[in-house]
């Protein structure tokens, strides 16, 4: 019984983790090389560029000048006002909400991005592992079928050797 209630509480776990990794829509959009200041008014930040995603370079500073370090892993995707994007950088920390200068480019020098706040963040420790929970509610689902169905095996099989 505990298996079976620890892939429960793992798949809804995952299940969270999956809904809340939708990233919020862009506030702002800018071309390659220009330089565009925008108002974030969540925590976060993250830079969105249109597929297809070819390497992608921004430089992002705060209204005091100081730059923000970016993230390079590549995120979810969303789709608004019939445009596709997908989240390509995003705040190495927590940034809060304010005012900053981002100029993007890319190896072929060209292509749209836009600017949004930071989509719900999960611990690193946690979010490295968040690709194993789907095989172990699996693994857990068919160890609990299995257990299960050994044991009613097991007792009707001894029901019936004591009935016959």
């Amino acid at each position: 019984m505990p298996v079976g209630v620890l892939a429960v509480v793992a798949a809804g776990l995952w299940l969270l983790w999956w809904l809340l990794e939708v990233p919020p829509d862009p506030v702002a959009e800018l071309r390659a090389g220009q330089e565009q200041t925008v108002r974030l008014d969540r925590e976060g930040l993250a830079i969105f560029r249109e597929p297809p995603n070819y390497a992608t370079f921004c430089e992002v500073k705060d209204s005091a000048g100081r730059a923000i370090e970016l993230d390079h892993s590549p995120g979810p995707s969303t789709t608004v006002g019939g445009k596709d994007w997908v989240v390509t950088l995003t705040s190495d920390n927590p940034v809060p909400p304010g005012t900053y200068t981002i100029t993007c480019g890319a190896i072929d020098d060209s292509g749209t991005f836009a600017v949004g706040p930071g989509m719900f963040r999960l611990p690193d420790a946690v979010e490295e592992r968040m690709d194993v929970i789907p095989p172990v509610i699996i693994l857990g689902g068919l160890l609990v079928a299995g257990t299960s169905a050994t044991v009613i095996f097991i007792r009707r099989r001894r029901c019936r050797s004591k009935a016959g």
